[in-house]
């Protein structure tokens, strides 16, 4: 008799807990994404790709310093089924003109806040808003993905909370990873779909973290708000965070949060080209008409070695006007001041042997813009004196490096810099930085990222920047935007012979795959990393650096697998470029060139290695050829190589 009416009341609360209960499906435009979101005493979404799950989230929601758990026993106010179809003009972009298309549900819940998810062919979203009347603190965002049939991961993994985004990416089964935190973006091979974890529209809210747990789960991290900070990390650079509150934010009690992204695909290489960071994030009020990508030669990577030069090179006047006669002579946007033009703790101290006035006006006679580079704390105790004096001198940017940290204290200093940066007409280049969280869109003088780890490795550290990890980055890190990893390299080496070289450093891989790179990586603000001498003395290859776009009319995904090799067509008006790169295997790949009008001849410069580029990196060849949209080519890739396809 006990175990009946045990049974009656069990079957009485679940009853209750149906009747309460709302079990609400979201399909995208497309009908190949869904998502279940389910409202009960808690909040749980259930995501699928042709209809088979890919995940299904723990509890959702945000625990309030008092105690409140925004989440727990909702009761739904108001309900809002919405659908978006506009066309976008991108400023500066992969791409000229792209749509914005999803399905929406926005729920308004009693307890004065909501939820909006929503539908897109490239994957599912959502995120939260509060509507109280008050100041909040967060002790923490709730999020646990649970993944169905989980495969490989491709994870950039840190153990402190001091990053700048720059680590191999671990491939391995969720249970092997590594017990340290998880960068975004991140992406997962399931049995449904491949699906990459980001975030977008992200404005005064430390980033989103992940920490494995078991063989099928992640859960969400967030670093604490700092109490107390004091100068550390390399040449006491970087502003270190020595003790923190116990919570994640302090923030408006009216608000809209970060866009939690799930983006899925079928193949590997739909992960090349996907938009769903840009197109979760808010858009531009104010005119930025003004702002000019390009391409730089930049000073730092060689150490300012110059030769055939009447002067002794280094950090002096002579040397950035040699800088400048090349930016000029190859019709080059910029040339970068790096490290050293000015003190790095006081920026109007300016280095005794930089006559910065002279340079500037120089410049301005060649049509040469100047970006100065900057630590951040610095920068940040000299905002606003500073970018007035950058705008009184002509100064066209400035490249910001060593923030290192992603917390709340750290996220709105990136849209206070851009913000101050656009009143005054400059461009930023953000190094030493988090992933980028669509900010470039509401602030399109952000042209570059870092957040990777970049060439510039190869100078500094025994294991380098590999093919391997080069093949991996657009597949995952370039979903999340622009990156910073400084191709142009003109000493090229294969797997035994590269070493590290601080003052004259080299590339792993061919030639040919660093000029790919300016094709693969997206890049509005190209660096032209090598010695002037070393691109003269190869007008080939500088003929085409001098050319290469560094925005794009149209994106389109060509082949490619994770980690392996990397296919992308890219087109400016109407030429189009196709470029490859693969890891340290060689391989043969035959490119598609349907992309290509049909009924039209197309002149074709193809740069690809040459016989001996296994060996000797610096090996390429140059063929031109007349092909059409019919065509294919195969084309051989040594280790570490690429190709590149110019067509008009």
């Amino acid at each position: 008799m006990r175990l009946f009416f045990s049974f009656l009341l069990c079957c009485i609360s679940l009853t209750l807990f149906a009747q309460r209960a709302e079990n609400i499906e979201l399909s995208s435009p497309d009908g190949q994404n869904k998502v279940r979101i389910l409202l009960g005493n808690d909040i749980r979404l259930v995501i699928y790709r042709k209809d088979k799950e890919v995940l299904r989230t723990g509890p959702l929601g945000l625990v309030l310093a008092d105690g409140t758990v925004l989440g727990n026993n909702t009761q739904t106010e108001r309900r809002d089924e919405l659908e978006g179809n506009r066309s976008i003009r991108p400023q500066i972009y992969k791409k000229s003109e792209m749509k914005d298309s999803y399905r929406e549900w926005r729920f308004l819940f009693k307890d004065k806040w909501a939820l909006d998810v929503r539908a897109y062919d490239q994957g599912i979203s959502y995120r939260y808003r509060t509507l109280l009347a008050e100041d909040i603190t967060i002790q923490q965002e709730k999020l646990s993905l649970i993944w169905k049939n989980p495969g490989l991961a491709y994870a950039s993994q840190t153990d402190t909370w001091q990053t700048a985004y720059e680590t191999f990416y671990n491939t391995d089964s969720l249970h092997k990873l590594p017990q340290q935190n998880i960068l975004l973006p991140f992406a997962l091979r399931t049995e449904a779909a491949i699906a990459t974890v980001m975030e977008a529209d992200m404005y005064d809210y430390p980033a989103m973290q992940l920490l494995p747990e078991g063989a099928q789960t992640l859960q969400g991290a967030w670093a604490k708000v700092p109490k107390t900070t004091a100068p550390g990390g390399h040449n006491q650079f970087v502003q270190t965070v020595t003790e923190t509150h116990p919570y994640i934010a302090q923030t408006a009690g009216r608000r809209s949060f970060p866009w939690r992204i799930i983006a899925l695909a079928d193949e590997d290489k739909d992960l090349l080209d996907n938009d769903l960071v840009y197109l979760l994030s808010r858009p531009a009020t104010t005119d930025f008409s003004w702002v000019k990508p390009g391409k730089v030669a930049w000073d730092w990577w060689h150490a300012n070695r110059l030769w055939g030069v009447d002067f002794q090179s280094g950090m002096n006047t002579a040397t950035y006007k040699a800088y400048i006669d090349f930016a000029a002579r190859n019709g080059l946007d910029y040339i970068n001041l790096d490290e050293g033009w000015s003190d790095q703790f006081d920026l109007f101290k300016i280095h005794p042997d930089i006559n910065l006035p002279d340079i500037l006006e120089y410049a301005r006679s060649k049509n040469v813009g100047v970006i100065l580079w900057c630590i951040a704390r610095t920068l940040d105790r000299q905002m606003e004196p500073f970018m007035q004096q950058c705008r009184e001198w002509g100064v066209a940017g400035l490249k910001v490096d060593f923030m290192d940290r992603d917390d709340q204290e750290m996220i709105p200093f990136y849209e206070r810099a851009a913000r101050t940066a656009a009143a005054n007409q400059l461009a930023l280049n953000f190094h030493g930085a988090c992933k980028p969280f669509g900010l470039q869109r509401a602030y399109p003088n952000i042209l570059n990222h870092e957040a990777v780890r970049g060439m510039e490795w190869n100078k500094f550290n025994p294991e380098g920047s590999t093919p391997d990890h080069a093949a991996t980055i657009p597949f995952v890190r370039m979903q999340a935007g622009f990156l910073d990893y400084t191709p142009g390299a003109m000493h090229n080496y294969n797997r035994q012979d590269w070493k590290q070289v601080f003052d004259r450093p080299g590339s792993m891989g061919t030639r040919c795959q660093q000029l790919a790179m300016y094709v693969l990586y997206e890049q509005p603000l190209a660096m032209l990393s090598d010695v002037p001498m070393l691109y003269e003395q190869d007008t080939v290859c500088l003929n085409y650096l001098k050319n290469v776009p560094t925005t794009w009319d149209e994106t389109r995904a060509l082949d490619g697998h994770i980690g392996e090799y990397a296919v992308i067509a890219r087109r400016k008006g109407d030429t189009w470029y196709i470029a490859a790169l693969t890891n340290w295997s060689p391989r043969t790949i035959r490119l598609d060139l349907s992309c290509l009008s049909e009924g039209t001849s197309y002149q074709a410069r193809i740069y690809r290695d040459g016989p001996n580029a296994a060996a000797i990196g610096e090996d390429y060849v140059l063929e031109q050829k007349t092909l059409n949209a019919a065509d294919s080519l195969e084309v051989q890739l040594a280790p570490g190589g690429g190709v590149v396809l110019v067509l008009k």
